[in-house]
Parts: C-alpha cells; sequence; structure tokens
C-alpha cells in the first residue's frame, strides 16, 4: 500500500478564533504563506513542547524587571532557537506535503521590541526565506504581565 501525501491545511485562526465563511457557515481553511504564519504565531504563544516546539517566552518574564535590552537579546535568541527546532521538526515529517510557501528554508531577521508606554508588551517581526523564494514577514505581540 503505497503512503499517501496529506496537504497541510488547517483551520484558519483570527484573534484566537476559528474563521468561519459567512455565506456557508463552513470553517475556512488556511494553507501556504497564510498557514505558515498562522504556524509561527502559534510558535510564538506557546510554551516549548516536549518535542520542541514553541518559543517559550512567558519562561524570560522575569528577565524584563532587569533589563529589556537583556530580554530582547535573549528572546531573539530563543525565538531563533526555536524556529530552528520548528523547520527541523517540519522536515522529519513525511507525512505531510506542505506546499513550497510553507517550507521554511532561512531566517532572514529577528525584531523583538517593547512598547514605549508599556514595558510589559512586547512585539515580534520575523521574516522568513521559504522554499519558493519568497520572504514571509510575520508580525505579533505579547504580554507578560
Amino acid at each position: 500500500m503505497a503512503l499517501e501525501f496529506a496537504m497541510a491545511q488547517t483551520l484558519k485562526v483570527k484573534n484566537g478564533d476559528i474563521v468561519t465563511n459567512a455565506a456557508t457557515g463552513r470553517f475556512t481553511l488556511t494553507t501556504g504563506s497564510s498557514k505558515l504564519s498562522q504556524d509561527i504565531q502559534e510558535f510564538l504563544s506557546i510554551h516549548i513542547q516536549p518535542n520542541g516546539f514553541g518559543a517559550g517566552i512567558e519562561q524570560l518574564v522575569g528577565i524584563v524587571e532587569s533589563s529589556i535590552e537583556m530580554f530582547t537579546s535573549i528572546t531573539d535568541r530563543q525565538i531563533r532557537d526555536g524556529l530552528l527546532t520548528f523547520i527541523r521538526l517540519i522536515n522529519q515529517n513525511p507525512v505531510i506535503d506542505r506546499s513550497p510557501a510553507e517550507k521554511i528554508v532561512g531566517i532572514s531577521s529577528i525584531q523583538v521590541g517593547a512598547d514605549p508606554v508599556d514595558p510589559t508588551t512586547f512585539y515580534f517581526s520575523i521574516n522568513i526565506l521559504t522554499e519558493n523564494g519568497n520572504a514571509t514577514t510575520v508580525r505579533s505581540q505579547i504580554n507578560i504581565s
């Protein structure tokens, strides 16, 4: 029996809610660069899992009290290391046939910044290079209070 590949798609999520099609009432699926962006948003928001997936940013909460510069530097490194694990996990899963827009081949930049008004809110901008030659920019924010 031949191994059949599943297309990489998932339910589309916006502001934590599953998106439905207003006309049909059915769930909306996401693929390609939109799916990659959603996957990275999820990666940024969760604890580090046993397989290494997740940024674990919440583990850095105490650091912000001592130095915003230290927090942004350590967070940059943690995101970069976590994304390399994310890439490894994607490449280890041969069952899912991901489109070239979902396959990460490199990280061109990561920017971490603190909100000037609320020192417990941080912004992230991550530029990802994909197999299809395009760059995907993921922007996110997290409040660690």
